[in-house]
């Protein structure tokens, strides 16, 4: 059930990057409702799998991520969009392990609009986008970062049980995926050998 909370964020979501991406109103909110229609998201609306409250997540962090960066290439006031993009930023991150990975890439895509700001501007602006970013980065951290605090304190990795690496070098020590993965319960008795 707790999918349902999750879903409409979705389908705003998918509004909001329609609409960023120049799409009319109509055809935003016509696909933004075909979210809803999305087999998996009806089989897993009922249930507490996390996939489809992930992904929405996602969806309504990347639009809060394009509403940052217009903003940051114009002249807006950006503090209004803080809180919601340090909230999406948290649920990305906090609904699931592999949520590092598009919150990464996200807050990589706004740090690079404030650097555009900076760039563009006469006066000190790098200090308010800090700041900005600073302050996006704690929210997120609030909201989403319980439980990668629990995780580190109790097994010494903030994303357990993943295995973190870059570049070949282990960053945080996982698990292996197929001791994490249990194939027997994941796949349906028709389809096993």
């Amino acid at each position: 059930v707790t999918n349902f909370l999750f879903i409409p964020l979705g389908v705003v979501g998918i509004l909001c990057l329609g609409r960023s991406l120049g799409a009319s109103r109509s055809c935003a909110l016509l696909t933004g409702v075909a979210y809803m229609l999305i087999p998996i998201v009806v089989a897993q609306s009922v249930t507490s799998y996390v996939d489809v409250a992930f992904a929405s997540c996602v969806i309504g962090f990347f639009a809060m991520v394009c509403s940052m960066i217009e903003e940051f290439c114009g002249t807006g006031c950006l503090w209004p969009l803080v809180p919601g993009t340090g909230c999406l930023l948290g649920l990305t991150v906090g609904t699931k392990a592999s949520g590092l990975a598009p919150a990464f890439l996200g807050f990589l895509a706004v740090a690079g609009g404030a650097l555009f700001r900076t760039r563009n501007a006469g006066h000190r602006p790098h200090v308010a986008s800090g700041k900005i970013l600073v302050a996006v980065l704690l929210v997120g951290g609030l909201v989403g970062g319980y439980w990668n605090l629990r995780n580190w304190l109790l097994t010494g990795n903030p994303v357990f049980p993943v295995r973190l690496a870059f570049l070949g070098t282990t960053i945080f020590p996982g698990i292996p995926l197929k001791f994490v993965i249990n194939e027997s319960i994941n796949i349906s008795e028709i389809l096993r050998p």
